[in-house]
C-alpha cells in the first residue's frame, strides 16, 4: 500500500512539471566561462592523477598477487621436503 502510494506520487510529480526547451537555459558572463574553463581544466587534470593511481595500484595489487602465489609455493615445498626428511 506505500509503496503504491509513493509510486502514485512520483508519478503526479513528474507529470506536473513543465518541461523546458534546451536553449532556455541563461547564458553566463565572460566571467563565468571563464570560471566554467578553469574548472573542466581541473577536473580533467584529476581525472589523469586518478587514472594513474588506478594504474599504479592495479600494477602493485597483481605483484603482491604473484609474491602470494610464489610464497605458498616456496612455502608448501619447504613443508613437503621436511616432511620427507622426518620420515627417514
Amino acid at each position: 500500500m506505500k509503496s503504491s502510494l509513493l509510486l502514485l506520487l512520483s508519478i503526479l510529480l513528474l507529470a506536473s512539471c513543465a518541461k523546458q526547451p534546451a536553449g532556455t537555459v541563461i547564458q553566463p558572463d565572460e566571467q563565468a566561462r571563464r570560471r566554467v574553463v578553469e574548472l573542466e581544466q581541473q577536473l580533467q587534470l584529476q581525472r589523469k592523477n586518478t587514472d594513474r593511481w588506478e594504474f599504479y595500484t592495479g600494477c602493485l595489487g597483481v605483484a603482491c598477487l604473484v609474491c602470494l602465489v610464489i610464497g605458498t609455493s616456496l612455502g608448501a615445498k619447504t613443508r613437503h621436503d621436511a616432511c620427507l626428511q622426518s620420515q627417514l
